[in-house]
């Protein structure tokens, strides 16, 4: 995952003095039983890259839950505003 957030703020083309990645990922599990019988089992998993920005004096943030450089890049033009 850091050699994907390494090519990701390398590609960023944004104005700023500083411009920092966090990236996270999540796995839920849940399960449901009654009288000793299963009746629900399910995984889900949740991931997302937090951007924050330092420009004109200023930390901004933004997030999103896409892993691609168009929606990192929207979020951290966000953040810049």
């Amino acid at each position: 995952m850091i050699v994907e957030l390494s090519n990701l703020l390398a590609a960023l083309n944004v104005s700023a003095d500083w411009v920092g990645l966090r990236a996270t990922q999540e796995a839920s599990t849940h399960r449901t039983v009654r009288d000793g019988i299963p009746e629900y089992n399910r995984t889900t998993t949740s991931q997302g890259i937090m951007v924050e920005v330092l420009a004109n004096g200023q930390i901004g943030y933004a997030a999103t839950n896409l892993l691609t450089l168009e929606s990192v890049q929207t979020a951290a033009l966000t953040a810049q505003r």
